[in-house]
């Protein structure tokens, strides 16, 4: 797939393992300009700012949580998985 050629172009073959990653944290892309969409165009404007800090401060601390938990026991995986899973 492409995840393979964006790795071996940008790292090199000794980089492959991380192509389940790459996969992973691709979704999160998604995510993330979504999550943007709503705290810049939408909560700003209508002037809801605290709620952004609040989502933004439990957010930060729900990935420090899950990266505790899930890099030992799903080692990069599970760090992809959790970068996927938390937007704000």
């Amino acid at each position: 797939m492409l995840s393979r050629a964006i790795i071996l172009l940008i790292a090199g073959q000794k980089y492959l393992a991380a192509l389940g990653s790459l996969r992973i944290i691709s979704w999160a892309i998604l995510f993330s300009i979504m999550a943007w969409l709503f705290s810049d165009c939408v909560l700003i404007v209508v002037k809801r700012e605290t709620l952004i800090l609040r989502n933004t401060v439990m957010v930060a601390l729900l990935k420090v949580g899950l990266n505790l938990v899930l890099i030992p026991l799903l080692s990069d995986q599970g760090g992809g998985n959790k970068h996927s899973d938390c937007r704000t």
